[in-house]
């Protein structure tokens, strides 16, 4: 794919059709008796080789709009208040802002507290938008910028993976709206704020450096987005998502919520005691399992080891990058694919990618054979897949004076084969899927305290799940979740 700007509409033309849309969509009109499919894009369903193919595209499943969906859509669209919409892994909280974003007649920007998300988002990154220094953010760091028709025109900022956001970041986009926004004196500037994410899920990365920056600017700790000062200005409303999508397994699914609320007693335990791998487990032996591990460099260990341990020749995949996608630093972090992907026959992979119906983002299979252009894979189910390049677009926003709309033009492409090996994923590489088979050792020293419980969202069900502690026996201090996100949470109930 070439790096000629492509531009699209954010508002939607004259805001009331698509309104009335939203209302038929919601069931405010009668034109609809059960819920629309959500749009797809068309697939391809040619064949090779009696494999089913699989290529570039972006489509979501052709799921119903849940029942619970239509109210917050319509209050997400008619108030101009803040809101909060969390739920557990699994509920849909992207596609959800993603119908948003495409049925909105607001002037929308996505922004996200790292690149990896942003590109994931398809938004930008809150640093790009705020062109705040990569250090801890006051209002010193807050400039005023010249070109303030962009900022004047948005009408909703929705802040993805806002776990991940420090209480300072969030501070800092208010200031940011405030002093190059509508109002000075309203939080944001006056713009409608969409926090998106769970806080179970992985949290703001802070140095020792940062957290004496952030002590001195005046932020006691812990550095959740919740603790920022905007945000009990603000005080959203909060939106939880109930219906789960992927995991399955009702008892395992009543485990993580009871873990997300510490309600780990000794009964609860004995459910989990049962996922205790034996002393001679060992995940990359058939069945297979994925070891999830706190770290990038562990899990890379591990699949290294296992890929070279494979025989036969091997095949390299070198990503094509274009236009700001070659300015993308740490691609080993920061790419939402494999800079280099190694392949063997044999090897263990993953799909990092929605791609079809048929292949989506957490497929597992086995490399089968290797072309210059396109990988066929053995999914677990036993489908045969043949695996296309991908492209993952990266955006900036601008502001179009003769439309009065806010418009996405893609400044560079990243074209991949969307695999990645799965011996081992970091939990990280990890996000936004469920697993079937994995192996997780909450005995490593790197596992952080209190993000137990983000590994075990990956997971489906309770035999498909081994774990491994320093003692035989579970104890509840093994799998609680940090006791200032279970406060937070119980704050909004």
């Amino acid at each position: 794919m070439g790096s000629r700007a492509k531009k699209q509409h954010l508002h939607a033309d004259g805001g009331k059709p698509m309104i009335t849309w939203i209302r038929k969509l919601l069931g405010k009109e009668p034109s609809f008796e059960q819920s629309p499919p959500m749009p797809r894009e068309p697939q391809d369903h040619s064949s090779h080789d009696s494999a089913q193919q699989t290529g570039v595209a972006g489509p979501e499943a052709d799921l119903p709009v849940p029942e619970e969906w239509r109210p917050l859509l319509t209050e997400m669209e008619q108030s101009s208040g803040h809101f909060f919409v969390t739920g557990q892994a699994g509920t849909g909280k992207s596609t959800l802002i993603g119908l948003f974003r495409r049925l909105t007649g607001k002037n929308v920007v996505v922004v996200a507290p790292t690149g990896l998300a942003a590109i994931t988002a398809q938004g930008v990154t809150i640093h790009s938008l705020t062109r705040f220094p990569p250090t801890v953010i006051t209002r010193d760091s807050v400039g005023e910028i010249t070109e303030k028709h962009l900022i004047r025109a948005i009408d909703t900022i929705i802040v993805d993976e806002v776990s991940q956001v420090r209480c300072d970041l969030l501070d800092g986009l208010d200031h940011f709206m405030r002093r190059n926004g509508r109002d000075k004196e309203l939080p944001f500037g006056g713009v409608q704020v969409i926090l998106v994410g769970d806080p179970c899920q992985l949290p703001p990365v802070v140095s020792d450096g940062e957290r004496q920056s952030l002590e001195r600017a005046g932020y006691p700790g812990p550095f959740y987005f919740w603790n920022s000062s905007v945000y009990g200005e603000i005080n959203p409303r909060r939106l939880e998502l109930k219906t789960r999508f992927r995991q399955a397994e009702q008892d395992f699914l009543d485990l993580l919520g009871c873990i997300r609320t510490n309600d780990v007693h000794t009964g609860k335990l004995d459910l989990l005691q049962q996922c205790m791998a034996d002393t001679d487990f060992d995940p990359f032996f058939r069945p297979f399992h994925t070891m999830l591990t706190w770290r990038g460099d562990e899990a890379g260990y591990y699949n290294n080891r296992e890929f070279y341990r494979l025989p036969g020749p091997r095949q390299e995949y070198r990503a094509k990058r274009t236009g700001s996608a070659l300015n993308i630093n740490n691609p080993e972090y920061n790419f939402p694919c494999e800079e280099n992907l190694l392949l063997r026959v044999g090897a263990r992979v993953i799909c990092c990618r929605d791609i079809s119906a048929e292949l989506l983002n957490g497929t597992m299979g086995t490399v089968v054979e290797l072309e210059d252009e396109a990988v066929l894979i053995r999914a677990d189910d036993g489908r045969s897949l043949r695996v296309l390049p991908a492209v993952w677009e990266l955006i900036t926003y601008s502001y179009s004076r003769e439309t009065g709309k806010i418009e996405s033009t893609v400044t560079g492409t990243i074209e991949q084969i969307p695999l990645r090996h799965a011996w081992a994923l970091s939990i990280h590489k990890a996000q936004g899927v469920t697993l079937d088979q994995v192996h997780i050792d909450l005995s490593d020293a790197a596992f952080p305290p209190g993000q137990a419980y983000i590994a075990l969202s990956r997971c489906r069900s309770f035999a498909g799940t081994k774990l491994k502690t320093k003692f035989f026996n579970l104890d509840p201090g093994d799998v609680m979740v940090d006791g200032d996100i279970v406060e937070f949470m119980s704050s909004l109930s």
